[in-house]
């Protein structure tokens, strides 16, 4: 064991010590000498990625464009091939999906207004809150009519009563209107208006 810690500690081992502390200045020095941070070849690098940015969305946007042309020309020429009854038939099956859509659109417009304005009635805060917040699956729409907004809103009222504002009762009394009032002083008053 003595011969082993001789060896680490011999001549051998305080070489290898010294290249390493070497190498380390040498790497320091090379650190400030060539790998410092320059500031204007830091805003070359910027500028250059922004422009290649630049220049990929461009190709990108003309990609998308080249793309929509060609699939509308491939829509066309699928429709040049199928015979008139095939064309009319799949004209048809869009125009009744665009109008299924329209459809459902509309429901929802009809839907929401009729939770709004009831909401607004009931003197909810914020009468667009009521639309999302409520369980509307009672709630039907029949040729613009709609049923069971009320029920599904008193249910949300008595679940979140915090949504409703609280009405104020205008007092009646006007005895107790005065309480804690004092009269006018009318010298007081004659003598600040100069009359």
């Amino acid at each position: 064991m003595s011969e082993g810690k001789k060896e680490l500690e011999g001549p051998e081992a305080g070489t290898e010590q010294d290249v390493s502390a070497q190498g380390g200045q040498d790497d320091n020095n090379n650190n400030n000498n060539g790998d410092e941070f320059d500031p204007e070849r830091a805003l070359q690098t910027i500028r250059a990625q922004r422009e290649s940015e630049k220049a990929l969305e461009k190709a990108l946007k003309e990609a998308q464009g080249k793309l929509a042309k060609l699939e509308a020309a491939e829509k066309k020429r699928a429709q040049a091939e199928m015979s008139e009854v095939e064309r009319l038939t799949a004209q048809n099956k869009e125009l009744a999906e665009t109008l299924q859509a329209l459809e459902q659109e509309r429901q929802t417009l009809i839907l929401r207004s009729a939770v709004e304005r009831a909401a607004a009635a009931l003197g909810f805060h914020n009468p667009a809150d009521a639309y999302g917040l409520a369980d509307l699956s009672g709630v039907e729409v029949d040729n613009g009519e709609v049923s069971g907004v009320d029920k599904a809103l008193k249910a949300l009222a008595k679940q979140r009563p915090y949504l409703i504002r609280a009405v104020e009762k205008p007092e009646i009394d006007s005895s107790k209107r005065s309480e804690g009032k004092q009269a006018p002083n009318r010298t007081n008053i004659k003598q600040r208006f100069g009359i």
